[in-house]
């Protein structure tokens, strides 16, 4: 499978053809922006069925983790940011719309918990 994810028209990432396992994505975007997310070269014969009609393997894409100036999206709200949809075993694309101007802004606005480490002293 090929991805390729860009922020209005400029390319931030492009890949074709990669390995199974994580992928970590790190990229800088401007606020507000539209990303896109392309993904391409699947074909028939990347998905395997069984006789009962089970999928025993998939090439695909899933969504596992976002983060914004490292806090860590809370998964509903990676749901809401792409329509429900954290498994991509499509050719198609996903857009992920940040609409403020203030990436703090829109994590409140999305109700996004913030995880801070607590410092203890002895």
């Amino acid at each position: 499978m090929s991805i390729e994810i860009l922020e209005n028209d400029r390319v931030l990432y492009m890949g074709k053809n990669f390995d199974e396992g994580p992928l970590d994505i790190n990229c800088l975007i401007e606020w507000p922006s539209t990303i896109t997310i392309k993904l391409g070269n699947k074909y028939p014969d990347d998905t395997n069925i069984n006789d009962a009609g089970i999928v025993i393997n998939d090439k695909s894409v899933i969504l596992e983790k976002v983060s914004i100036n490292n806090f860590p999206l809370e998964m509903q709200v990676m749901e809401k940011l792409v329509d429900n949809i954290i498994y991509w075993g499509f050719n198609g694309e996903v857009k992920m719309k940040f609409t403020e101007k203030n990436p703090t802004r829109w994590l409140l606005r999305m109700k996004n918990k913030f995880e801070l480490p607590r410092l203890t002293w002895k």
